[in-house]
This record gives structure tokens, C-alpha cells and sequence, in this order.
């Protein structure tokens, strides 16, 4: 304890002298980071601003965790640069984490090659002029465990512009996109962008590729009066190319404008090989669907989704066509096509109709992944009704099944991938994929669990989508943070913008600021927001009215009260009072009226509340209660069916009395032996299951027994089943030790993620927590197996 307690103290005094050499950001700079420092940056204003990471150190156990929160970007931009070869995976890992961040007109850019990267692009909010981009990757090598993800972005640009991209990768070299890499943007919503994702090389030579187990998926996403196309390619060679087990993926996407939805400015939309699947799932456009010279083919041994589709057209020249590949007669790739609109007309489920517009599926399924009709064209067959791949990473599962979910009154059906070991689940991705269902067919989200969070992300309940009215987003959760001056509650994710000032303050009409409001409402001391006419409170000696006006409070006594606006003129006595000959105060009044606590003001015979035993009758006079319940020794007030007093034997039931001793057929000494066993039993059951648990958490720890201490890290994608001791010496060998430390975002894929939104909120030392991954990472026939959604834990004595 007194070890951790030093180790926590002296964490600190380390955090406070690395803040203390923090530049103010202003102007032209550049921070080069050389060693394995971990550093965070809170509300900085970044123009023209230069993070180096050149120098990091070659050790793959070190980390750099760089965090920047409520940062502002305008004039030339933010940049992050690192110079060094692609292949270099014994560098150290990097995690940025951007959270937050306001855009004025300026991009944020990354240069280079980076490995070993956890990116985390969270709450963007920018506006934009022009042409300019808003996050840019420049010359840019996306490969070996370069993981980029960018979520809750809202950017707006202006309407007469051209507009730029989202996210705009230029002049890349080699492949895009490789070598168990992704990059993943989920929960963007751009306004007059000329794009969503733009791709472009200089070079005729080279390709824009996904190889070697890469992902790239932009889900739940929304381009309104998009300019040019929600995804825009220009490559030299194609669209979209590689093998091994990659994938490409557009779930969950929404455009307008009239541009078309994929745009690609060579012959080839897509050559796929060996492997690789392509998921179209949820488009909604008013445009064509696809822009082509000529064709797109699939290679070998690959799968292409398209369902779930509303476009205005298909957009393919008359030449076109999307088809699998053939070596003679031999097919290697199936097509799964469903629910598709075209122009308003929903295609009839036959292969000759969908061929009809340029597209030709192998295998068309229903809205549930279920095969409906075969082409005979494709690589398998599958029988009518039966469960189909079209959603499962392609190599990566090993069966198809059928999932039933919902209540036994309302169940429903969905096909199912069966996954190997070694891939995530629910489609088998070769990585850890943010998005768990982005098939669109879910019985219900989960409950959302997040603080102050109006909607979770869909189908998650603990990552928040649209925080609280006076909340934004910060990460998967929500904070408090509205920076408007005299504004009690800011536009629903933002922090500048106000939506309500305080009471004597004015909304401007750019929502940036409140300015002071006189109050124009007598003894008020503050009106209601934007209403200077009425009160919202009155100063002291006055009571508010219910039209917002102030009137002073009565001073008369016994008096309910004053004529309006008066302080010493009774209106209205309370009762067994009334107006003395001065008409303006209340004297005593006597009740004439018989059997009566209370007579009603001003009327000394009508009574207002009987006495003790009698009831008020309709006419204010008092009658004496005859109870007619039997063995009551005193019935309810002012009734004579209820009772509420038994005689002496008796106990009162359902407004009646009933013998003691028959109640449910039961005497009192045995209702009291039955309670007496029941709480002793109650007792025996709970200590059993105390017993239990010790030994159950001293079995875990058995397990895990390590000598630096204990430690627990807990996480959400997957969990270990560890079953025993026997094979999984590794286990003792973990070694956690207790410090305090930076926030860390996972790398997918040396350890499934740990926390909300990909981030660790842990206290292991950096280099203990890759230790951990290195050894969850091992997947030999002795290490647990991984399997479904759940918590990691790792614990220590």
C-alpha cells in the first residue's frame, strides 16, 4: 500500500513537470517528441502548428499517448508528420487521440509513413470555406497496424462553394491500406461537401488498395447536398483493389444533392481478389449509384454485398457491368443482391430483372440474408431458405446458421456467420471492427447507459450519439461544457453556440453570445429570458403571479388572501375566520355549527370539517357515523364500511375483521414460526453464497497469481474463457503493476478494446499493459480461447 501510495505521488510530480514545459500554441511551431513521454493538451488554439514524430523510439514495448481535448484549429492548420519506412514495426506505438476539436477554415493533416498507430478522431465540429479539406492524409502510408478511426464529425461548408472532403487522402504511395490496418468513420454529418471520402494519385501507375487483412468502412454516415460524390476516386489504376482477406464497406449512408453516390475515374471499379468482400448495405441516395468508364469486376475467390439500396438510378453506362470473375467456365465469386429501388421502383426478386439494370447478382437474398433465387452463375449454390454469408468476412468463417432473437410472442430470424477462433465477431472480421452490426435488421438496441445521453449509437448502449440539451459529446460519453457567457444551456453538441441565456439576458441573433436585457416588470428583480415583460423573480415582499407580474405578499393574519396587489386588505379569511367591520382584516368566528372542528369562512353554521366520529353531509351539517362493519371497533374518518380499529381478537382484512387465529387458515404462534425459519433460512443462503464467491475469486486469482501487486483490466469486445490451470502457464507470468497513467486507446490488434470508444482507462504502466497484449495476443492450441462480447479480466495477487 505505502509502495503505491509513493508510486501514485510520484506519477504526479512527473505529469506536472512535463505540463510545465507545454508552449503556448501560437504561430508557426513544432513539438518533436524523441522518447516515450505521454502528454496531454487542453483548450489550445493550433494555427500552423507541427507534431514530429521522426524520432520515436525503435522499442515496440514503449507507447507515446498524446491527447488533445477542446482544441481549436484555424489559419493553416494543424499537422502530423513522421518520416521513416513503412515496414519499421518495431517502432513504438502512438496513440493520438483528437477529442473535441472546433475547425475554423484550415485542415488537419498527416504526412508520412506511420506504424503502429491508434488514431481517434472524436466530436469534431468545423466549418469550412471553399475547397478546403478538413482532415487530410498527405503522402500518406497506411500500413502494419496503422489503425485510424474517425467518429462524430459535423462540418458544414459554405453553399456557393465547391466544398471540400471529409477526409481526402492525396498522392499516397505503394497501397493505401495494408498489412492488418483499418480506417473506420462512423457518425459523420457533412453539409455542402464536395465529398465524404476523396481519393487521388498523381502517378497513372499507382493503385488505391485494401490488401492483407485491411478494413475500410464508413457507416452511418449523411452528405447532405453533396457536390460531387459521397466517395470520389481517382486512382491511377482502381477504385478499390487487394487480396487477403480485406474488405471495403459503405453501411448505413445517406445522400443528397444528385451527385452520384461512387465515383471512380478508371475502367475498373473494383478487382478484388483472393478472398476479399465488399459490403454496400443501407444507401439511400437521390443520384445514380455508380459512375464508371466501363466496368467492375470481381476476382477470385471474393464476395460482393449490395442490399438494402434506394437510388435514383443505377448510373452504369450502357456497356457496363458489375460481374464475378471466370477462368473458363469456372466461377470464384458469388454476388448477393436484395431490396434494391431503382427510380422509385423496388426490383422484383428474379435475376433476369436485376441483370435488366447492369447488375448481376449470383445469389439474391431477403431482407434477413436468406437466399431467395440462384443464378447458377456464382461459386456456390445455396438452397432457398437457407442462411447465407453475404455479410461474413470472406475466409474468415467457417459455417452459416440461423440466429432467432425477440420474445417467444414476436421472434424473428436472421442468418448467422459461425466464425473461426481467430476472427471477430458477428461478420468474422479479420479486426476489431467498431461497428458490430451495421446489417440494418436488429429486434432492438440496447438500453443506453451513458450519462446525460439522449441517444446511443445504435445498436450500442454505453457510446453516446446526441448528448442532453446543455451537453456535448467527449469521447463515448458526455460533459458538461457550454463556454457562452450568462447561457445556462448550449445548442445540443456544441459548446459556443447558445440556446437559452439567463433570466436579463438576450439571445444574439448569431447565437455566440447573451447580452444584457432591462426588465421592465415592477418589483421584479429578474425577467424571463428574451421577455422583458415578464417576471421570472419578484424581489422581496412580493410573490410572482402566474402572468408574470409581481404583487406584494399579504401581511394580514389568518387571512388566505389580500386584495391583489395589497398587503393589509384581506380578500379571503381562513376558516373559523371572517372580515371584522373594517371589511380589510380577519377575526375570530364562532362555529354554531354542531359537531363541526371547521366552519366554512364566513358562514358560522355551514360546516367545513365534522368532528371525530361524525361525517359532513351535503347541506354542512355533521351527522354521527354509525360503523357497520362487524367486530370494528372504529371505522375510517367520515366512512362506516371501512374499518380501521378492530376489536380486541380481531385483525382488519380487506375493510373487514376476521378472527386472528384464521388467518389464512394459520394461528399467530405459527405465522411467527414460519417467518422465524424463513429468515434463518435466508440467512444460511446468503452466507452460502458469500462462501462461494471467496472461493471462486481465490480460484481467479490462483489463476493469475503474479508478486507485483493486483491489478484488474477489464474490456468489452471479448473474454477469455480460462477453464483451469493446466496449459495456460502464460497466465502466471502476466505482469501488472499499479501507476498512474494516461488514457490509452487500444490497438485492435494486439488486444480487444478495453473501455468505451477504444479507450483503456486503466493504471497499468505502459509497458506492462503491451506485455498483457502480447500474451492475449498468442493464440496457440494452450492459450484461452476468444469468443463472444464480454469482459477480459487479468487479476493479480
Amino acid at each position: 500500500m505505502r509502495s503505491l501510495l509513493l508510486t501514485y505521488i510520484l506519477t504526479w510530480i512527473l505529469v506536472c513537470a512535463l505540463f510545465t514545459t507545454v508552449p503556448q500554441i501560437g504561430g508557426a511551431s513544432t513539438i518533436t517528441y524523441v522518447s516515450d513521454k505521454s502528454l496531454s493538451y487542453s483548450a489550445y488554439a493550433f494555427d500552423d502548428y507541427t507534431f514530429n514524430f521522426d524520432s520515436l523510439p525503435f522499442e515496440p514495448s514503449k507507447l507515446v499517448a498524446v491527447k488533445l481535448t477542446d482544441s481549436s484549429v484555424s489559419g493553416d492548420g494543424l499537422f502530423f508528420t513522421r518520416k521513416g519506412s513503412y515496414t519499421d514495426t518495431t517502432v513504438a506505438v502512438l496513440n493520438l487521440t483528437l477529442l473535441g476539436t472546433t475547425v475554423t477554415n484550415a485542415p488537419v493533416t498527416f504526412e508520412g509513413d506511420y506504424t503502429n498507430l491508434n488514431l481517434l478522431i472524436s466530436g469534431t465540429t468545423a466549418t469550412m470555406q471553399g475547397s478546403t479539406n478538413l482532415f487530410v492524409a498527405n503522402n500518406f502510408i497506411h500500413a502494419y497496424n496503422c489503425v485510424i478511426h474517425i467518429q462524430h464529425t459535423t462540418v458544414t461548408w459554405d453553399a456557393d462553394g465547391a466544398g471540400g472532403s471529409v477526409f481526402a487522402k492525396v498522392d499516397w504511395r505503394l497501397l493505401p491500406l495494408r498489412e492488418t490496418s483499418s480506417f473506420h468513420m462512423t457518425w459523420t454529418e457533412a453539409t455542402n461537401a464536395a465529398s465524404i471520402f476523396y481519393a487521388v494519385v498523381s502517378a497513372s501507375s499507382r493503385e488505391g488498395s485494401i490488401s492483407g487483412a485491411g478494413i475500410m468502412a464508413i457507416d452511418f454516415t449523411v452528405c447532405t447536398n453533396c457536390k460531387k460524390a459521397f466517395i470520389d476516386s481517382e486512382n491511377g489504376v482502381t477504385s478499390v483493389a487487394g487480396p487477403m482477406d480485406s474488405s471495403f464497406r459503405v453501411s448505413n449512408a445517406t445522400m443528397t444533392g444528385r451527385a452520384v453516390f461512387w465515383r471512380w475515374s478508371y475502367i475498373q471499379l473494383l478487382t478484388h481478389s483472393y478472398w476479399a468482400t465488399i459490403v454496400l448495405s443501407g444507401i439511400t441516395t437521390d443520384g445514380p449509384l455508380f459512375r464508371s468508364g466501363v466496368y467492375g469486376t470481381l476476382h477470385k475467390y471474393s464476395a460482393m454485398t449490395m442490399v438494402h439500396i434506394n437510388a435514383m438510378s443505377v448510373g452504369l453506362l450502357s456497356s457496363d457491368r458489375l460481374f464475378p470473375h471466370h477462368t473458363g467456365s469456372i466461377p470464384y465469386c458469388d454476388i448477393f443482391m436484395g431490396n434494391i429501388t431503382i427510380g422509385g421502383v423496388k426490383l422484383p426478386a428474379k435475376i433476369s430483372t436485376y441483370r435488366s439494370y447492369k447488375l448481376n447478382p449470383t445469389v439474391l437474398i431477403d431482407d434477413f440474408s436468406f437466399a431467395t433465387t440462384n443464378s447458377g452463375s456464382g461459386m456456390h449454390t445455396y438452397p432457398i431458405g437457407a442462411p447465407t454469408p453475404a455479410y461474413c468476412h470472406w475466409n474468415c468463417y467457417r459455417s452459416t446458421s440461423t440466429e432467432t432473437l425477440g420474445p417467444p410472442n414476436a421472434q424473428w430470424k436472421r442468418a448467422q456467420c459461425d466464425c473461426w477462433t481467430q476472427y471477430f465477431k458477428p461478420y468474422c472480421s479479420p479486426l476489431y471492427d467498431p461497428i458490430q452490426y451495421y446489417a440494418g435488421y436488429m429486434y432492438d438496441a440496447s438500453a443506453c447507459n451513458v450519462a446525460h445521453c439522449h441517444t446511443c449509437q445504435w445498436p450500442s448502449g454505453d457510446v453516446c450519439a446526441k448528448c442532453d440539451t446543455g451537453y456535448v459529446l467527449d469521447g463515448p460519453g458526455c460533459s458538461l461544457s457550454c463556454k457562452v457567457d450568462h447561457c445556462t444551456t448550449c445548442v445540443s453538441n456544441t459548446k459556443d453556440e447558445c440556446a437559452v441565456c439567463e433570466g436579463n439576458y438576450r439571445l444574439a441573433s448569431d447565437k455566440k453570445s447573451c447580452t444584457a436585457m432591462t426588465c421592465n416588470v415592477a418589483h421584479c428583480d429578474i425577467c424571463v429570458t428574451e421577455k422583458d415583460s415578464m417576471c421570472q423573480k419578484c424581489s422581496a415582499g412580493y410573490r410572482l403571479e402566474s402572468n408574470g407580474t409581481c404583487t406584494k405578499v399579504c401581511q394580514v393574519g389568518n387571512c388566505s388572501k389580500c386584495v391583489h396587489d395589497t398587503e393589509d386588505k384581506c380578500e379571503v379569511c381562513d376558516g373559523n375566520y371572517k372580515r371584522g367591520e373594517d371589511n380589510v382584516s380577519c377575526e375570530a368566528m364562532p362555529c354554531k355549527a354542531a359537531n363541526c372542528d371547521t366552519c366554512v369562512t364566513e358562514k358560522d353554521s355551514v360546516c367545513q370539517k365534522c368532528s371525530a366520529g361524525y361525517r359532513l353531509e351535503s347541506n354542512g351539517t355533521c351527522t354521527a357515523k354509525v360503523c357497520q362493519v362487524g367486530n370494528c371497533a372504529q371505522c375510517a374518518h367520515d366512512t362506516e364500511d371501512t374499518c380501521e380499529s378492530c376489536t380486541s381478537g380481531y385483525t382488519a382484512t380487506d375493510s373487514e375483521c376476521v378472527a386472528a387465529s384464521s388467518s389464512n387458515g394459520l394461528s399467530n404462534g405459527t405465522l411467527m414460526g414460519i417467518a422465524v425459519g424463513v429468515s434463518i433460512s435466508a440467512v444460511i443462503v446468503a452466507l452460502a453464497l458469500l462462501f462461494f464467491f471467496c472461493c471462486w475469486r481465490r480460484k481467479e486469482r490462483g489463476l493469475h497469481s503474479t508478486e507485483s501487486g493486483r491489478a484488474e483490466l477489464q474490456g468489452i469486445a471479448h473474454k477469455a474463457d480460462m477453464q483451469s490451470n493446466e496449459g495456460h502457464e502464460w497466465c502466471s507470468s502476466t505482469e501488472l503493476e499499479s501507476n498512474a497513467g494516461e488514457m490509452m486507446y487500444y490497438n485492435p490488434l494486439l488486444l480487444p478494446p478495453t473501455g468505451k470508444n477504444g479507450e483503456i482507462t486503466a493504471t497499468e504502466s505502459v509497458s506492462n499493459v503491451l506485455h498483457v497484449r502480447r500474451h492475449i495476443d498468442c493464440n496457440t492450441s494452450e492459450a484461452p480461447v476468444l469468443h463472444e462480447e464480454g469482459p477480459i479480466r487479468v487479476l493479480g495477487d
